[in-house]
């Protein structure tokens, strides 16, 4: 008897496609306020040179955004893998 079949490993990386995403997701929306600014002036450094440059307000609206798409990618891909087995 196998103890790891075929669909169980299919099923277990179905599974991290759809958890994944949401997990980042709510990662960046639960980010403290110092660490949103820390990243944002290492970003902002990296990028533009000056770590003042890039605001906190179009941060913080690029970061939400970016975990919006993730926890929506999550979803539909979870919704769609839910509607492909039935």
């Amino acid at each position: 008897m196998e103890i790891l079949s075929l669909n169980f490993a299919i099923f277990v990386f179905k599974l991290a496609i759809c958890i994944i995403p949401i997990a980042l997701g709510i990662r960046l929306f639960a980010k403290s306020q110092e660490q949103k600014i820390e990243t944002r002036q290492k970003l902002s450094s990296k990028l533009l040179g000056d770590s003042n440059l890039l605001k906190q307000s179009v941060y913080n609206f690029g970061l939400y955004f970016i975990a919006s798409i993730s926890i929506l990618t999550g979803l539909f891909l979870a919704l769609l893998f839910l509607l492909s087995a039935m």
